[in-house]
């Protein structure tokens, strides 16, 4: 996830888990919600 952050620009939780990986589709939503809280920080 930090290359995404880092080197991809990727800036929400749905950018990372729909746009750039299929993450969406295996994490539930209160990993979804640990990221976008990861992403945030």
């Amino acid at each position: 996830m930090t290359w995404l952050r880092e080197k991809e620009f990727a800036a929400t939780a749905d950018d990372v888990l729909w746009r750039r990986t299929k993450l969406g589709l295996r994490l539930d939503a209160k990993q979804a919600d640990e990221l976008a809280a990861w992403l945030a920080a």
